[in-house]
């Protein structure tokens, strides 16, 4: 008799959703595309550019996700942006814009994907992996093929689509960082956070795709930060201990 049941990282309600959301996508663009999507690794293999930052990197680095996600390239326009924001600032000095902040940005225009992505991605090549991996979910579910009942969910919906189509590892690992900064005024640490769902919901929504897929050897633990490998882990283990998901592992 086992000492104790695994528990579930994320409330009732964020399962609930996701679970409902990974239906979703299943049902709008099929189990094939899902069970197809290759696991994007944050390697060399995937990326040759990966230990490279200069600007170039940028389209390089967004060829590939497109390639990677089924995004044609010729379709997606890409504007490289410069924001100073808070580096010409003391962190201390401004509590009020600590947190989330737009690192890129995507809008449908004169038939086109257009993707913005700002410039000092290039100091960390994960998250501007994950981020251009987050502007491209928008090009796949673009908003005028989102139903009402999500549009008010798009965001959330669209770093969960990362995972289906296989960018989870970028998604998860970007959430939150902690990194160094130089300036003309300061140098020092700070911690921000990216993107819209948090590490549990992540580690979940990858726990999840594992799941479904019936993987018995996952390689997302191998890839994953410390905290969404925590969080993943945790959630494999319940879903393969106790079943309880609303939706069934695909057959192959």
């Amino acid at each position: 008799m086992p000492f104790f049941t695994p528990t579930c990282p994320v409330d009732e309600k964020s399962k609930k959703w996701i679970e409902g959301s990974f239906g979703w996508l299943l049902e709008e663009f099929g189990e094939d595309a899902f069970r197809n999507a290759e696991i994007i690794r944050p390697d060399n293999k995937a990326f040759p550019e990966l230990i490279f930052a200069k600007e170039e990197s940028i389209r390089e680095f967004l060829k590939a996700v497109c390639g990677f996600m089924d995004v044609k390239y010729e379709t997606v326009v890409l504007e490289v942006f410069a924001d100073q924001g808070k580096e010409n600032f003391h962190p201390l000095a401004t509590p009020d814009m600590e947190g989330s902040k737009a690192c890129g940005l995507y809008y449908w225009y004169a038939g086109k994907n257009q993707i913005a992505i700002d410039q000092a991605l290039l100091r960390n090549p994960t998250t501007m992996v994950a981020t251009i991996a987050h502007e491209l979910a928008h090009a796949k579910l673009r908003s005028d093929l989102v139903k009402d009942d999500k549009k008010d969910e798009e965001e959330f919906l669209t770093d969960l689509a990362t995972v289906f189509f296989g960018m989870g590892i970028f998604t998860a690992n970007s959430v939150f960082s902690f990194d160094q900064f130089t300036n003309a005024q300061f140098q020092g640490w700070r911690a921000s956070r990216q993107g819209y769902i948090d590490e549990e919901s992540a580690g979940y929504a990858l726990a999840l795709a594992s799941y479904l897929k019936g993987e018995n050897k996952p390689i997302y633990a191998k890839y994953l930060e410390t905290n969404p490998k925590y969080y993943y882990k945790k959630a494999l283990k319940y879903l393969s201990k106790t079943g309880d998901c609303s939706l069934k592992p695909i057959k192959d």
